[in-house]
């Protein structure tokens, strides 16, 4: 059973607000914890999407390309905030570009929705 703790994580998840807390006893078995270091990539452009991201504490940029080395910040997201929601979801590749973190922080993930097969973009 999830402590307290976790359960007030997840309540400040804008994406899990209208969740009865014995579902959110019940979602939290199946995320993990991944802890990040400063610039570790997560995803690039293309990557098949397979996980989602809460983000616990610290700051992740999500970025694009735009020439040779130079890269666009699109959005600089933080603790609460959700990312890859849309490649689990629809089951697709991450279109809008890399996910960085600018600080060495926890993030909890959720794994892919239904345990078939991996697929390729």
């Amino acid at each position: 059973m999830a402590k307290s703790a976790d359960l007030s994580f997840l309540r400040e998840i804008s994406l899990l607000q209208d969740l009865e807390e014995p579902q959110l006893v019940a979602l939290w078995p199946r995320l993990r914890e991944r802890r990040l270091r400063k610039s570790e990539v997560l995803f690039r452009e293309g990557d098949p999407g397979e996980e989602m991201f809460f983000i616990r504490t610290g700051t992740i940029l999500v970025s694009k390309v735009v020439s040779g080395r130079v890269e666009q910040i699109l959005s600089r997201l933080q603790a609460g905030d959700v990312f890859g929601e849309m490649s689990v979801f629809g089951r697709s590749c991450r279109w809008t570009g890399r996910a960085s973190t600018s600080s060495s922080r926890p993030i909890r993930r959720m794994p892919p929705v239904s345990s078939s097969s991996s697929w390729s973009c």
